[in-house]
C-alpha cells in the first residue's frame, strides 16, 4: 500500500516527503564518499607521478651509469696510455742517461786522446829538435874534417870512364868522350854529403864501380861490377870504411837537383849516386819521392858536372834491358876517379 501511494504521488506531480533527519544523514555520507574518491584519485595520481619521476630518474641514472662507464673506460685508456708514455719516457730517460754517460766517457776519451795527441806532438817536436841538433853537430864535424883533410875548396873530382868495347873491336882504343869533372857543392850548404863523397873518392872506393842504370831522368852509379870487375864484391869496401850511406838526408834549396847535378840515391842515400839528365828539382827535392816512408825528405844534392857533358850524354844514350828498372845492357865502369889538386 505504501509503494502505490508513492507512485501515485509521483504521478500526480508530487514527490514523497522525507523526514529532515534522514536527508541530512544521506548528505553527509555523500560528501564523505566524494572526499574518499578525491583522495583515492590524488593518491593514484601521486603514484603515477611518482612512477613517472622514478622512471625518469631511473633513465637518468642509466644514462649517468653509461656516461660514468664511458668516463671510466676513457680513464682506463688514459691510464694505460699514460703508463705506456711513462714507459717510453723512462726508456728515453734511460737512453738519455746512457747517452749522457757515454758522452761523458766519450768526452773523457776525447780529452784523453787530445792529451795523448798533444803529448805525442810535444814528443815529436822534442825528437825533431834533438835530431836538428844532431844534424847540426854532424854538419859541423863534417865541415871540420873536410877542411882538415882536404883543405879549402872548391873540390873537384875527375872521372875516367871505361865503356864496353863494341863487338869485334875489343882491341881498338876507345876514342869517344870518356871523362867528366865534378865540382862539390859549397861546404857551408852541404858539408856532410860533400865529406861523405870525398871520403868515398879518397878511399878509392869508386874505382871499379860503374854506371849501371839509365832511368831516363838520371844515370845511376854504384858498387856494381862492369866487364873488368865482374865477380868482385865491391860493396865490401864501403861497408869496411863505414861509407854505405849518409847519416841523414841533407838538403839545401840553394843547391837543387838541376840538370847535370849529383845526388845520393835511396833512403838513406848511398852508396849509389846519380847524375841528373833533366831538371829534377821537384822530382828529387822535398816531397818528390812519395814512395819512401818520409816523403817530405829530399835526396842530398852535393855536386855538379862542370865539364865533360858529352861523356854524361854518351852514357845516357846507352841501351837498357827490358823492365821498369832500366838497367844498362852493358855497365860503364870507372877506370879512375881522382881528386884534382887546386892548381890543376
Amino acid at each position: 500500500m505504501q509503494r502505490r501511494t508513492a507512485s501515485s504521488s509521483i504521478a500526480n506531480g508530487k514527490f514523497p516527503q522525507h523526514s529532515a533527519g534522514n536527508s541530512s544523514t544521506r548528505g553527509i555520507g555523500r560528501r564523505e564518499s566524494s572526499k574518499s574518491h578525491i583522495l583515492l584519485v590524488c593518491f593514484v595520481l601521486l603514484l603515477v607521478a611518482s612512477g613517472v619521476v622514478f622512471m625518469k630518474q631511473r633513465d637518468q641514472i642509466s644514462q649517468d651509469e653509461v656516461s660514468l662507464q664511458i668516463l671510466t673506460d676513457k680513464l682506463t685508456q688514459m691510464e694505460a696510455a699514460y703508463k705506456m708514455e711513462k714507459v717510453k719516457t723512462d726508456m728515453i730517460s734511460a737512453k738519455v742517461s746512457t747517452l749522457g754517460e757515454e758522452k761523458k766517457k766519450a768526452a773523457l776519451r776525447g780529452d784523453q786522446k787530445e792529451k795523448e795527441k798533444d803529448d805525442e806532438e810535444k814528443i815529436r817536436k822534442e825528437i825533431q829538435n834533438r835530431l836538428d841538433v844532431m844534424k847540426g853537430e854532424i854538419q859541423r864535424h863534417s865541415k871540420h874534417d873536410v877542411l882538415e883533410q882536404f883543405g879549402e875548396g872548391p873540390y873537384q873530382i875527375k872521372f875516367t870512364l871505361d865503356f864496353p868495347p863494341e863487338e869485334g873491336k875489343e882491341d881498338e882504343e876507345d876514342t869517344g868522350p870518356n871523362t867528366f869533372v865534378v865540382e862539390m857543392a859549397p861546404l857551408d850548404l852541404m858539408p856532410h854529403s860533400v865529406h861523405h863523397f870525398l871520403e868515398m873518392v879518397s878511399h878509392g872506393l869508386l874505382v871499379g864501380t860503374s854506371f849501371h842504370r839509365n832511368a831516363n831522368h838520371v844515370i845511376q852509379a854504384g858498387p856494381t861490377p862492369y866487364y873488368k870487375t865482374e865477380g868482385k864484391n865491391l860493396r865490401k869496401g864501403f861497408t869496411d870504411n863505414r861509407l854505405t850511406s849518409v847519416a841523414f838526408q841533407e838538403y839545401s834549396p840553394e843547391f837543387p837537383h838541376v840538370k847535370y847535378t849529383l845526388g845520393f840515391a835511396g833512403r838513406p842515400g848511398g852508396p849509389d849516386w846519380y847524375v841528373s839528365t833533366v831538371d829534377n828539382t821537384k822530382n828529387h827535392g822535398p816531397g818528390g819521392q812519395s814512395s819512401y816512408a818520409l816523403a817530405s825528405e829530399a835526396d842530398p844534392c852535393f855536386g855538379k858536372v862542370i865539364s865533360g857533358f858529352d861523356a854524361i850524354d854518351r852514357v845516357h844514350k846507352m841501351p837498357v834491358k827490358p823492365g821498369w828498372y832500366n838497367a844498362l845492357e852493358q855497365n860503364v865502369g870507372f877506370a879512375n876517379v881522382e881528386l884534382l889538386k887546386k892548381d890543376a
